[in-house]
């Protein structure tokens, strides 16, 4: 694994949902936008980051939750994080 890999603190002062924050891990990790993905529970936040190119995976906490609408949608919807594991290559 790449030398700060598994890291939570990056010293940046730009904050989600810009672009430029979500393609921050890529970066770090030295990967392709294919190799990492984005999981969140909320919508705004899959928006940003969908914004930025990486595959994204929404949890969707209740089936009448609509997503937010900002231009970019999820790759993936899933009732719970576990319901990723069988979508994500390994």
């Amino acid at each position: 694994m790449p030398s700060g890999a598994g890291k939570t603190e990056i010293p940046v002062k730009i904050f989600k949902v810009s672009p430029r924050v979500y393609v921050l891990g890529k970066e770090r990790l030295q990967v392709g936008r294919t190799a990492i993905g984005f999981v969140s529970s909320n919508s705004w936040d899959i928006a940003g980051a969908a914004s930025a190119g990486l595959t994204t995976f929404w949890i969707q906490r209740s089936a009448g939750e609509p997503p937010e609408q900002l231009g970019f949608g999820a790759d993936r919807v899933v009732a719970a994080i576990s319901d990723r594991a069988p979508l994500v290559r390994g």
